[in-house]
């Protein structure tokens, strides 16, 4: 089957300019045949030039195998594949140190403008510290009274003075019980990988029902969304040693707050910190809590590492605890209600999940919840993003 599916994927690289359905089907390749593919791809994109299929193929490449690009990143810097779009840049996720210092010596006042700022996004894209601080002394000399970039579309914040990531570096996806969504998955949903859980080693977690707590802000019950009873391996967030539960209160989230604040006592018990009178009456209430279940978390395996929610179009799982950001509207990090510093992303909820009344919880227009963490303060926060 996967050896037919190349054989289609090879043919509408030559034949297809449009790339509908494209992504389901490179999802289903190995490793083994992506690498055949974008070699062809690159080799087609030389000969004859851009299609819509062409840029699709590297994009999703450079999503989920990131290292099978670095061969070819000289390539790709002429050919540009996805010009002057984000996903331009995410071929460089691949970079290795051969191209760090190629794209470092561009950072040159001799060296068009136009190139010079490519340089810069790609050495961003690699996420790596040591490119990312190449970057930021070029920057205090040519920008001086601007000198950092954006290095939270990155997932990454100065720390004493060098950058670091704010995310962490391995990825567990959620699995639901049977019937746990609200909406049934597209066909070509229930042949994405990243909803195939393994037979052993997750994680059991427990999901929705109300909580003791209420919003400050209008005195609502507040609605679990997830309870660990331990953090799982490999996060790496400071001050979790316990149980930490997760909670929203539905009726505030976005609509009527931008970012919700709950702190934690040592069993993982949320409160709210939002502030308020306790009197508000939300524009939309009545918001029954999540449906309640046991879900289970997955390690997940490299390739999904990166995931990207423009591109999955709720066809893959992105209900993530841990890995890098999948961001509506780039990447936004809040400051945490009491020390104000930077928080660290913890996990992601996609949008479709049930609630206890059979309706649907929806982040706002059917977008993404980001919840953060503090592990100096204990504090939970959790944002919206959505179109």
């Amino acid at each position: 089957q996967s050896e037919a599916l190349l054989g289609i994927a090879k043919r509408a690289v030559v034949e297809t300019p449009c790339a509908h359905g494209f992504d389901c089907l490179l999802s289903q390749l190995t490793e083994a045949e992506v690498a055949e593919h974008v070699a062809q791809t690159i080799n087609a994109f030389l000969v004859e030039g851009a299609t819509e299929t062409r840029d699709s193929v590297i994009a999703f490449a450079s999503l989920q195998f990131p290292h099978l690009m670095s061969p070819h990143l000289p390539a790709l810097a002429e050919i540009r594949p996805n010009k002057d779009c984000c996903y331009e840049y995410h071929p460089w996720r691949g970079a290795d140190a051969c191209e760090i210092a190629r794209l470092t010596a561009l950072l040159d006042p001799a060296t068009d403008p136009a190139e010079v700022k490519r340089a810069e996004w790609r050495l961003m894209e690699t996420r790596r510290p040591d490119a990312i601080e190449n970057l930021i002394k070029w920057r205090k000399q040519a920008y001086p009274s601007d000198p950092l970039p954006d290095l939270h579309s990155v997932d990454f914040e100065l720390i004493d003075g060098l950058p670091a990531p704010l995310t962490s570096p391995v990825l567990y996806h959620l699995h639901f019980p049977e019937n746990f969504e609200r909406e049934p998955r597209w066909e070509e949903e229930a042949y994405d990988p990243t909803w195939i859980a393994p037979e052993g080693g997750t994680i059991p977690v427990a999901l929705g029902g109300e909580v003791a707590g209420s919003c400050s802000n209008c005195s609502r019950r507040l609605s679990r969304l997830i309870r660990f009873e331990a953090q799982p391996s490999g996060l790496g967030h400071a001050g979790w040693d316990g149980p930490l539960e997760i909670v929203v209160c539905r009726d505030c989230a976005g609509w009527e707050i931008d970012v919700l604040y709950y702190g934690h006592d040592a069993s993982g018990a949320a409160h709210c910190l939002s502030g308020g009178s306790g009197t508000a009456k939300p524009k939309f209430a009545g918001d029954p809590p999540v449906r309640a279940g046991e879900g289970r978390l997955a390690r997940s395996s490299a390739r999904w590492f990166y995931q990207d929610w423009l591109w999955s179009n709720h066809r893959e799982n992105l209900n993530r605890v841990g890995g890098p950001g999948v961001w509506v509207q780039g990447g936004a990090y809040p400051l945490c209600v009491r020390c104000r510093q930077t928080m660290r992303l913890l996990m992601q909820c996609d949008s479709n999940w049930s609630d206890a009344e059979g309706g649907e919880v929806m982040w706002m227009s059917g977008g993404i919840a980001s919840i953060f963490w503090c592990g100096g303060c204990s504090v939970s926060a959790l944002q919206s993003q959505w179109t």
